[in-house]
């Protein structure tokens, strides 16, 4: 058996992964990913292989080179994937760049679509008491703030938001982050990343500022928006290629 690993594996699955004669390898989705394990005999049958991403070059011909003050987080709306601390700080960036948008591809529903939606709070994005922690530097008397849009769950049309995008801030937490598809999806399309240094992003982010500190987080925004400057998909590339000599 071959274990693909998409999650970090706890110290105990690690163990019981080296002891079984059955698992003859743990494939990682990424270098950084892999090195965590390596003080652990799991390391001995570990390897790693780049995720791949496709775009059809039908959408990344649609990159613009003139882009407007837009954000774009991209992903499920729960506690583990940070949105709450883009929310905290987009009021901050609100008033250093008042003509930032902010856009919100996903929801609390992403991982589990058939999902009653009745336990998602009043703005229809988290679990309710979640929504409720961050919903306050979203909002202004009940209602979204101006630049603030929720999008839901988007298929391909998500790319004509990415498209126009400047910034995209892909878990801002860093938590739970292997490889982060979303952070290259982005890239390719043309968007400068801000987001934790993490495992994931180490292997993944070319083009932004990975930050230490969550409170750095808008400060690193702003600095991104009034860039001259946007990202691009050629280093992104790079991992891509990678990852098929891997599999070849």
């Amino acid at each position: 058996m071959i274990v693909w690993c998409h999650n970090f594996l706890t110290s105990r699955e690690l163990t019981a992964y080296a002891r079984c004669q059955n698992v003859t390898r743990l494939i990682a989705v990424g270098r950084e990913q892999m090195d965590l394990y390596r003080d652990h005999r799991a390391f001995l049958k570990s390897d790693y292989i780049y995720n791949c991403v496709d775009i059809p070059d039908y959408y990344l011909s649609k990159k613009k080179k003139i882009r407007k003050h837009t954000v774009v987080y991209m992903g499920a709306v729960i506690p583990s994937k940070g949105l709450h601390l883009l929310a905290k700080a987009w009021p901050e960036v609100k008033k250093a760049v008042p003509d930032a948008e902010l856009f919100v591809i996903g929801n609390g529903n992403l991982y589990s679509r058939n999902k009653d939606t009745s336990g998602l709070g009043a703005l229809g994005l988290a679990e309710k008491d979640y929504e409720q922690m961050f919903s306050k530097y979203i909002t202004e008397d009940n209602k979204l703030s101006e630049g603030v849009h929720l999008l839901g769950v988007l298929g391909k049309e998500k790319y004509d938001v990415l498209a126009e995008m400047k910034v995209g801030v892909p878990n801002p937490s860093g938590r739970t982050e292997t490889f982060c598809i979303c952070a290259v999806e982005m890239q390719m399309m043309g968007a400068r990343i801000v987001s934790k240094r993490c495992a994931g992003y180490l292997d993944t982010v070319y083009n932004g500022i990975l930050y230490d500190n969550s409170r750095e987080l808008a400060g690193c925004i702003i600095s991104e928006l009034l860039a001259e400057k946007i990202g691009g998909g050629k280093m992104c590339i790079r991992i891509l290629r990678s990852s098929l000599c891997q599999i070849l």
